[in-house]
């Protein structure tokens, strides 16, 4: 039977012939590398072309492309003649991924890849873009240098996009052979911002207050601390008031109380703030405050409320809102919502986010009146007292019993007595907007999401949820969260994003009290207290800080506050402060002299997704004058990148790509917190730098970027600064592709880093040289290297599972907690440095004892999510709906054998140590990179049928590791599971020789 990679007799030099006939269609610029014959399938592969692929580069500027011809003849005379056409020409670069197989590629490059059912031959489905197969290429040459320019150009971040032509001149010569929506791609990777883009800082604080009055004891100090010159600040509370009927009907002295200590906390904690906007129904209250300078660009404020409690419109639930826009072009709307309440209550909670985002209407705010007449209010607080089974009258009697004496009061005492204006009549000019007419939508508040719980109606039984609460296993609880399913099921909160939760439950405390409620079934701990942000711009907002705040004890509720960053174009006007600034400045003193402390950010041993801080102290020269100015910052990768001998190459010269790349990727890797604010001259101001860099690093070297500060004294009054800053990139074995890892052997990371030292390609070095001849010997039965996972990993895993053994039944601590992320990380980088240096994971009796094992296993996961490829790619999950162990055994051998040892060190553990509940859905997650949205092409609209949703694919993957992890415990062998691993690879090796 002859495999699939051996057609016939023909060998290496078949095609050259070929190859220098094709050569000559090309422009004399572009040399033809290697071709092969194949086929260009259509999406449904019901259509099929005959094609030539070639790879070829441009001699000019080194890039690199993918070439098909059409292979055709036409006979004449009875001669065949060849009639060779380009028609299809992709750059081989970063943001057009390449994905090989057997005799197989295929191109991916629209952010949303669809799912292709096949109707004929193999009964499947696959994701991509452009598919070739049926490659006649039994050497693998045409696909061993796809693959490996395609890793160069990972490496070196090259990308293709319609807004940069400069990179790829040559190819951009074939415009009419590059597919229509790669000639017009953007770039997605690198977002460029303007110096002129500011993030304005909003400080959301969202609190249910359980119904009690303010504790002057307790302030909001500690809160508003965290940025002490937010430009907006948010108080959003809920259940002010006790909930009653009378409530329903008219408000109480609560409102107002509330009110006044919280104007009070946030306007003595900062004299420039100023209140904006209030908005209130029944228990709800919010409280937008701004910074005095920010006023003037605010226009169109509006206000809205809605009702889902009481007989579907009460006001015991519901929603308030206030919206503005930011220099007529940015619209934020900010809703404080309490949701409906229990347990059982989830499928009403997704009803109450459909019922505000599409009913509630905000008005115009300098518009009085628009609320229900007299006799509006009368007949729905009729009717919703009626339905709560209490007689209206004789508390509407009250009401306006009451209200009369007051007035008769005030015309006695001589006081005047002002009426309530009239509401204003609605016309077609009246403006108002919906939520989702807005850039963007901040959503804070109570939304009662509880744990959900599949065996029991009631939720999460008390007993384990103490259990877990006693453990400190929170991140066990967060797993269960409602919220996160409704977003996962497309119900609710589909568009808003989330920062990780990385606190303790919300819900349910002891009033006054340092401990959690959980004396019943109905005191589960929740994550109750939310805040969540929609944007529709480019680049979104973003939450930077979210946290509980635990000082505040007066309810059973904790408040939560959140950062969020707002995108905003523009500098806002100067305050009454600096404006006195003016007459010093048009003195000869000039603009004062600004002095950063220190001169210089230096980041030293900085490695991929390992962040660092720095804290940059900005102070101006002592001139004689008091005031303020508006500053903020951006980070601009530095002109040229930096010099380094270790990225020398061997002729010398500096590979000025690669020190380009490094510079773009550390100003991308920067963020500053706060990035923009208003300044004491007198005084200064303290940034905090976090460097977080998430390219892969192979080789020691340096890169740099710099920090551009812009201040703001007076109109037509501004200065610029410039900050160096600095990093010294340290190798490591995260981000780094599969294959260049296996490729070590048995160097150690830094070993193999040092011996690469002036190599201009050394991570390319390390790839695979040549496929082999036939796909079986590479499957063959001894060859066990070739099925295990890279060495780093599996001495983790052996060591694990060696830990396991060790410890008595039941007590080990092996599974990390995302509650619990500062503590694991001491653990995971004394692994992590082990590991790298090729040293033996021997650890004390007490670092084993404090969990040291939990840092390894979070190294395992976080590897995964970090590599440039899922281990469980798309073309395996496709497989897995019709056969998993199908979809197993073609997966490459690397990938198959990550898999299959990681289960298997997953039934060893958990055989011996009970399970955990989020351990093979984690897992899954990470295999596939769905856990930290890396995969942005999997994303879909709900709406379309055709497109898979992440919970999904997770969903399919967590089949796949319960399907092995089955396998493995039926073949009960030692680790590694070499029987296992054999099984399925002998099983793919019969598939080839049966095709």
């Amino acid at each position: 039977m002859t495999s699939m990679w051996t057609i016939g007799s023909v060998s290496a030099s078949t095609w050259e012939p070929q190859r220098c006939r094709l050569e000559k269609q090309l422009q004399p610029h572009m040399e033809l590398l290697c071709v092969a014959p194949a086929r260009h399938v259509s999406a449904d592969a019901l259509r099929s072309e005959k094609v030539w692929i070639g790879i070829g580069k441009a001699t000019a500027s080194e890039s690199h492309f993918v070439v098909l011809f059409h292979r055709l003849f036409s006979c004449c005379a009875c001669i065949r003649k060849y009639v060779d056409a380009v028609y299809c020409v992709l750059p081989i670069v970063q943001n057009i991924r390449v994905e090989t197989d057997v005799n197989r590629c295929t191109f991916l490059w629209r952010t949303v890849v669809k799912k292709y059912q096949l109707t004929s031959g193999a009964a499947r489905s696959r994701y991509g873009d452009l598919f070739i197969e049926r490659i006649k290429d039994p050497t693998g040459q045409v696909l061993q240098t796809l693959d490996s320019y395609y890793a160069d150009a990972c490496e070196h971040n090259l990308l293709f996009h319609e807004e940069v032509k400069t990179t790829h001149q040559e190819i951009w010569n074939y415009r009419d052979c590059i597919p229509l929506d790669i000639a017009n791609m953007y770039t997605s990777r690198h977002v460029q911002t303007s110096i002129l883009q500011n993030n304005l800082q909003f400080l959301c604080f969202t609190w249910n207050v359980g119904a009690t009055l303010p504790n002057t004891a307790r302030s909001l100090r500690n809160v508003l601390d965290v940025v002490w010159n937010a430009d907006v600040v948010v108080v959003g509370l809920q259940e002010i008031c006790q909930l009653s009927a009378m409530r329903l009907v008219q408000d109480g002295m609560e409102v107002q109380v509330w009110k006044d200590w919280v104007e009070k906390e946030v306007t003595g904690f900062n004299t420039s703030m100023h209140l904006l906007e209030v908005s209130h129904l029944v228990g709800m209250l919010m409280l937008v405050f701004v910074h005095d300078g920010l006023r003037r660009d605010i226009t169109d404020i509006g206000v809205g409320n809605i009702g889902h409690g009481v007989g579907g419109i009460g006001g015991n639930k519901g929603a308030v809102a206030v919206r503005f826009s930011l220099q007529d072009e940015t619209s934020v709307c900010i809703i404080n919502a309490h949701m409906a309440a229990g347990q059982e209550g989830y499928i009403d909670r997704c009803k109450n986010f459909q019922h505000i985002t599409t009913n509630m209407r905000l008005h115009d705010a300098s518009v009085e009146g628009g609320g229900l007449s007299e006799k509006g209010v009368m007949a729905f607080a009729g009717s919703t007292l009626g339905s709560l089974g209490v007689k209206a009258e004789p508390l509407l009697k009250e009401v306006q019993d009451r209200e009369q004496s007051q007035e008769l009061l005030q015309s006695r005492s001589g006081l005047s007595t002002v009426s309530p204006p009239t509401p204003a009549p609605a016309t077609a000019s009246q403006t108002s907007w919906s939520v989702n007419d807005h850039t963007h939508v901040i959503w804070l508040g109570d939304t009662n999401s509880r744990l959900h719980w599949t065996e029991k109606l009631g939720g999460m039984p008390i007993d384990d949820a103490v259990k877990l609460v006693q453990e400190s296993k929170f991140g066990e609880l967060l797993a269960l969260d409602q919220l996160n399913m409704m977003k996962r099921d497309g119900l609710a909160f589909g568009e808003y994003e989330e920062h990780p939760i990385r606190f303790l439950p919300s819900y349910k405390w002891r009033p006054d009290s340092n401990q959690m409620d959980m004396r019943s079934q109905k005191h589960v701990p929740a994550w109750c207290d939310r805040v969540l942000v929609r944007s529709t711009s480019n680049p979104p907002a973003t939450i930077s800080k979210y946290d509980v705040h635990l000082d505040l004890k007066q309810s059973d509720h904790r408040p939560v506050y959140a950062l969020i960053g707002v995108p905003f174009d523009g500098v806002a006007p100067t305050t009454e402060e600096a404006r006195h600034l003016d007459e010093y400045l048009d003195s000869e003193a000039g603009l004062p002299q600004l002095l950063p402390e220190p001169a210089q950010i230096f980041f030293e041993a900085l490695k991929p997704d390992m962040s660092q801080e720095a804290v940059l102290r900005l102070a101006f020269e002592q001139s004689g004058f008091q005031g303020k100015c508006r500053w903020r910052s951006a980070v601009r990768p530095a002109e040229g990148g930096v010099m380094s001998t270790v990225t020398s190459t061997a002729s010398g010269m500096v590979d000025p790509g690669r020190l380009d790349a490094d510079s773009k990727a550390l100003a991308h890797s920067l963020t500053c917190s706060p990035s923009d604010g208003v300044m004491d001259v007198s005084g200064g101001v303290e940034i905090r730098i976090t460097a977080n860099f998430i390219e892969h690093v192979f080789q020691r070297r340096e890169a740099e970027a710099f920090l551009l500060l812009r201040l703001h004294f007076s109109p037509g009054k501004e200065a610029t600064f410039h900050v160096p800053i600095r990093a010294q990139l340290e190798p490591s074995i995260m981000r780094l592709p599969l294959q260049a890892l296996a490729g070590l052997g048995d160097m150690s990371l830094i070993d193999a880093a040092a011996a690469c030292t002036g190599r201009q390609r050394a991570l390319s070095s390390f790839m695979p040289t040549a496929r082999k001849t036939s796909m079986l010997e590479e499957l063959s039965p001894s060859n066990v290297e070739g099925m295990l996972p890279p060495k780093e990993v599996l001495n983790v895993l052996t060591w694990i599972i060696d830990q396991s053994n060790q410890a008595r039944v039941g007590s080990f601590k092996w599974w990390p907690d995302p509650l619990t992320d500062s503590k694991t990380r001491e653990s995971f980088n004394k692994v992590l440095v082990k590991v790298e240096n090729g040293a033996v994971l021997d650890f004390s009796p007490e670092d084993v004892n404090e969990g040291v094992c939990v840092g390894g296993t979070q190294m395992i996961l976080t590897w995964l999510q970090l590599l440039p490829d899922p281990v469980i790619g798309q073309h395996t999950l496709s497989l897995s709906a019709m056969d998993i162990p199908t979809a197993v055994r073609t997966m490459m051998g690397l990938s198959r054998g990550v898999l299959i040892c990681l289960c298997a060190m997953l039934v060893v553990v958990m055989d011996r140590h009970g399970t955990c509940t989020d351990a093979t859905r984690r897992c899954a997650a990470c295999l596939t990179q769905l856990a930290i949205g890396h995969r942005s092409s999997l994303r879909g609209s709900t709406s379309n049928a055709g497109l898979h949703t992440s919970a999904s694919l997770t969903s399919e993957a967590e089949k796949i590791l319960e399907k092995v992890m089955a396998q493995l415990r039926e073949d009960g062998q030692a680790f590694p599971p070499l029987s296992t691993l054999r099984s399925y690879s002998e099983s793919f090796a019969e598939d080839l020789n049966a095709g």
